[in-house]
């Protein structure tokens, strides 16, 4: 996976890069996923709008490749609520990115 997104001569995207590590982490890493999602939603109280938005996406790409029959072990709703909450945030780096973060949840 690093070394398809983290070639020195070519550009990250981020987005994509996100996904395929949440997928990884939910796969090897099941049991640290709680722990993953509720450092991300301390990221969103951030001072700086970069952190903030990208610790939306990953807790969004987080949870959307939580397993479904762990779903319980996440206190989702207030993750949903700080996510809705970024989407007042003054910055629109940070509305676009929590906006993309709430689209991954679609099968939550």
């Amino acid at each position: 996976m690093f070394q398809k997104h983290l070639i020195d001569t070519s550009l990250l995207f981020y987005a994509e890069f996100i996904a395929d590590l949440s997928k990884n982490l939910a796969t090897d890493f099941v049991d640290r996923m709680p722990m993953y999602i509720a450092t991300c939603v301390a990221y969103f109280k951030s001072a700086w709008p970069v952190i903030k938005g990208n610790a939306a996406m990953f807790a969004g790409y987080l949870l959307a490749s939580f397993p479904v029959e762990l779903h319980s072990t996440v206190t989702n709703q207030s993750v949903f609520g700080a996510l809705t909450l970024l989407l007042k945030d003054p910055s629109p780096e940070v509305r676009i990115k929590a906006a993309e973060a709430i689209s991954s949840l679609h099968s939550y």
